[in-house]
């Protein structure tokens, strides 16, 4: 018996549309569009084709993201499977819906905005707040930032060739497909057709090498504040891995600790008091003869219970458990 190939039930061209430009234009309606799309009967593989992402992205979109608006129409699945055999749309009509799309989320993220009324006391809404934020640091030269929000949307550009203005274009290249793509601050995310393509091109090397370094600064920076919130000094850049340990000091008592981003340790403020049995490990090393060097670090998976200690006769410096301690065998 041979069997069939699984056969997939095309989505409609218009949704294919709305669905690209809400993925473009970041728009909070996407997430509860898919989630509402496959409760009707629509696959993750299918959405997915439709906005060049893999499903299991589309299953983190729809699953993590917080649903904050009602989602947009969904069309039938059942009748689609009824209906007759899906014709190909042509590209150019498919990019005039795209734009139609974008155009209709972009006058109702809009309208969302106007809609925010000021906080008490004249303050402005968070949202702007941090929109203004990013203007200001921006006008003032600092825009490390603005060019990990370009990577991130698969847009690569040059410092050097930023030209100072929200409203003069800033050249850059696509990471999908290589072509050159004028970037506006005032009008964000960039677009690119990818030559006419319709669809996105997957990530080149480049890119996706772009796309992992950006990953890694936010996470370090991210950690790097946080740790810094609880009061912690980072001794050491932090890891790659969550599960790495990472050297970090008390700011006011200067104690250590290995702390690990699984975990969230670093998140932790320091109690600023002694180890359990701290006191006494330090009394039985000095009637053996040893002057406490360092106490041990938390976390610290080489020297776990070892003390650095230093012989108060000869000089001579080691570590070791403080349970029983031995006398200096170098004098």
């Amino acid at each position: 018996m041979t069997r069939q190939p699984f056969q997939t039930v095309p989505l409609p061209s218009d949704f294919t549309a709305t669905l690209r430009a809400l993925h473009a234009r970041r728009d909070p309606r996407l997430a509860p569009t898919l989630a509402a799309a496959q409760a009707d009967g629509w696959t993750f593989q299918a959405l997915g084709e439709a906005i060049g992402v893999t499903r299991e992205r589309v299953r983190k979109i729809a699953r993590d993201k917080p649903h904050e608006c009602e989602a947009l129409a969904i069309p039938s699945f059942q009748q689609a499977k009824l209906a007759p055999p899906h014709v190909e749309t042509d590209e150019a009509v498919l990019r005039q819906l795209e734009e139609a799309a974008r155009a209709e989320s972009r006058a109702w993220m809009d309208r969302q905005q106007s809609e925010v009324v000021d906080h008490e006391g004249g303050e402005e809404p968070p949202d702007d707040q941090g929109y203004q934020a990013w203007r200001a640091r921006v006008e003032a030269g600092d825009i490390g930032d603005t060019v990990q929000m370009l990577t991130l949307h698969d847009v690569k550009v040059e410092v050097a060739g930023f030209p100072g203005s929200f409203t003069q274009p800033w050249p850059g290249t696509c990471l999908r497909c290589g072509a050159p793509v004028d970037v506006v601050l005032d009008d964000l995310p960039p677009k690119c057709d990818h030559g006419g393509a319709g669809g996105p091109a997957p990530l080149t090397a480049e890119g996706k090498a772009a796309r992992r370094q950006v990953y890694r600064d936010l996470r370090e920076e991210k950690s790097t504040e946080a740790a810094r919130a609880a009061g912690w000094d980072p001794q050491e850049p932090c890891p790659p891995r969550d599960r790495t340990p990472w050297l970090l000091a008390c700011a006011t008592c200067g104690r250590k600790k290995y702390a690990t981003l699984a975990g969230g340790d670093h998140e932790k403020p320091c109690p600023h008091q002694p180890l359990p049995g701290e006191e006494e490990a330090r009394k039985r090393l000095l009637a053996a003869g040893w002057e406490v060097l360092e106490t041990p670090v938390p976390g610290d998976r080489t020297n776990k219970d070892r003390y650095s200690i230093r012989c108060t006769t000869c000089g001579f410096e080691t570590r070791r458990v403080a349970k029983k301690p031995a006398l200096c065998a170098r004098h």
